[in-house]
């Protein structure tokens, strides 16, 4: 049990003791770090880009700005849940994965994705969510924007930055094969 604990404890990049007395028992102590969620999100795109260099692939980043969510332009939480939702119901590969960023901002990760890829899935999503939201679709203002290991960017702060930048608008890209 203790080796499992220890490796499960390291594996998560924390460390963990015991102190003991004798016929007075044991305690264990660990430690794990605070992952904030910029911190998971750098992380699991890192992952992600390593495999890609090894297997030459794509990861594709998709972001989705909610503007104007709510009344005089502030945050609106329940719409942004409801978005995140349809968004959920939309991605189909279970490897895919959504970081939320402050009721305003969503990016999606889409492994084996390129920019062909990446318009036709912001294409789709993007219908589904004037069909879901209906009038609440056009004050919401959404803007969509991408970046996609290698094109823009070899590393995944590079990456994040290109998408925030925001120079590539999927919904303009020529319609591909879905990733």
């Amino acid at each position: 049990g203790l080796p499992i604990c220890k490796a499960l404890v390291e594996m998560h990049g924390g460390t963990i003791g015991v102190r003991s007395e004798p016929g007075k028992g044991a305690e264990f102590i660990f430690t794990l770090p605070r992952i904030t969620a910029r911190r998971a999100l750098v992380d699991h795109v890192t992952r992600l880009i390593e495999r890609a260099r090894r297997e030459e692939q794509h990861v594709g980043l998709l972001g989705l700005l909610l503007r104007g969510t709510g009344n005089g332009g502030g945050r609106d939480p329940l719409l942004f849940e409801r978005v995140r939702t349809v968004i959920e119901k939309g991605l189909y590969k279970a490897q895919d994965r959504i970081f939320g960023r402050d009721s305003r901002a969503l990016i999606l990760v889409l492994p084996e994705s390129d920019a062909a890829g990446l318009g036709a899935v912001a294409k789709r999503l993007d219908g589904m969510l004037r069909k879901e939201l209906g009038e609440r679709y056009e004050t919401a203002r959404f803007r969509w924007r991408m970046a996609v290991y290698p094109a823009h960017a070899h590393t995944a702060r590079d990456l994040l930055r290109a998408l925030s930048r925001g120079r590539e608008d999927p919904l303009s890209m020529e319609a591909g094969p879905a990733a």
